[in-house]
């Protein structure tokens, strides 16, 4: 092969080589960002922010030094398991790494911690074909059942299930140094039911019509009704022309007898005026209600003769 026939495959293998050394830099670039955002919330206090971005740093670029911190600020969030075991893993890393102080200080952290591990033991007494069971919705190996396993101080969620099987689930508290044993029980059957028998509905029948008699709408009764009412709107009508001329002659005696004192005889006169209209108009309303609500009553009780 030519220099020249090679150079595409030469130019081709520099290029696939040059993005497959860009990835892991970009990697480690965003390593580095997380683990500075999560030394600064640390120092803020925020844990709860600061240990994810930790993992995420660790997934993308491991390092002795981000699992130090790591464990650390599982263990100020007061994750002591979580931090136990991140201690360990750190110690581990450390010794392969050849960083002998690392490796002592994780080891004495983490021999630290041991003591006040919570530590909760699943007991499976269930015996369903399938079953499976997670703590905190992650699997729990069967291995591991019947085990005193450490776990991060709070309260936990563990769950049962089995094809043909009733679920169960359980939530218990556990604090620091605390030793709880949980029994699953064995899982109840599902009930089925069986396909319910409807019987087929039988041919409907058309009802036979029935023939009303219907006699004239206007009645005697309701056209008294009718004329009762018809009175009611007139009286209502009178109510409302007395109520606006009170309001108006007592806006004249306002008018003649400031303070309510009149000096003159119209202005008592006018108030005298003002009352019987008010009065009249009162009285108006009143029989205006009463012959609008009977007349309404022997309207609608009327029957078609």
């Amino acid at each position: 092969m030519s220099v020249r026939s090679g150079w595409p495959v030469l130019a081709l293998g520099l290029l696939v080589a040059r993005v497959a050394s860009a990835e892991p830099a970009s990697d480690k670039v965003a390593a580095e960002a997380l683990f500075d955002d999560a030394r600064q919330l640390m120092k803020d206090g925020r844990y709860d922010l600061a240990c994810p971005k930790l993992e995420a740093s660790q997934r993308l670029d491991a390092g002795v030094g981000t699992l130090l911190h790591l464990a650390d600020c599982y263990q100020r969030a007061g994750r002591l398991a979580s931090a136990w075991a991140t201690w360990r893993e750190a110690s581990a890393a450390a010794r392969a790494a050849g960083q002998s102080d690392r490796e002592r200080k994780a080891k004495e952290k983490a021999d630290a911690l041991e003591p006040l591990l919570p530590r909760l033991s699943i007991v499976v007494h269930a015996t369903a074909n399938g079953l499976t069971v997670t703590r905190d919705g992650q699997p729990v190996a069967s291995t591991v059942w019947g085990s005193a396993v450490p776990v991060d101080p709070g309260t936990h969620e563990v769950a049962a299930s089995a094809p043909g099987r009733r679920s169960w689930s359980k939530k218990v508290a556990i604090d620091k140094a605390q030793k709880l044993d949980l029994e699953i029980p064995e899982l109840e059957e599902e009930r089925t039911v069986g396909p319910v028998a409807i019987a087929a509905p039988e041919p409907s029948r058309a009802p036979t019509p029935v023939r009303i008699e219907e006699g004239p709408y206007w009645s005697r009764q309701r056209v008294l009704g009718a004329g009762l009412a018809g009175v009611g709107v007139i009286l209502a009508g009178v109510g409302t022309w007395f109520g606006l001329r009170t309001s108006s002659t007592w806006s004249d005696v306002e008018a003649q007898c400031p303070n309510g004192r009149c000096a003159e005889a119209s202005g008592k006169s006018l108030a005298d005026d003002a009352r019987v209209y008010g009065n009249v108009s009162t009285a108006s309303f009143v029989a205006a209600g009463v012959f609008l609500a009977g007349g309404a009553v022997v309207f609608f009780t009327a029957k078609c003769t």
